[in-house]
């Protein structure tokens, strides 16, 4: 989008914020280009499929996760490793597992 690779709904939400848009995509198999423009203020409406999330697979004994109370909305209690999960959902997430790209860019 607009010359930068889309990983994600994230990435996706952040290039499609600019007036002028050029998606280059690939359908069946072939590449094409399409140009839009975007009101000021409008979305595009876009459906994502849900990735697995990435999961910590650190025992810590200090789990901010595990010394939770229980009872809160369930999605708190995953213990992800997965910026672009927590950042849309409100978790907690301490990027010890996190390699390039997934720790940014």
């Amino acid at each position: 989008m607009n010359g930068e690779r889309v990983v994600d709904e994230l990435d996706f939400s952040y290039f499609a914020a600019t007036p002028s848009l050029r998606l280059d995509i690939l359908r069946s198999g072939k590449p094409r280009t399409i140009t839009a423009e975007r009101e000021p203020g409008s979305f595009l409406s876009v459906d994502f499929f849900q990735k697995p999330i990435r999961r910590c697979a650190n025992r810590c004994i200090f789990c901010f996760i595990d010394q939770m109370p229980p009872g809160l909305r369930g999605p708190l209690y995953i213990k992800d490793e997965d910026l672009s999960h927590s950042f849309l959902n409100g978790n907690y997430v301490t990027l010890s597992n996190a390699t390039p790209p997934h720790c940014g860019k």
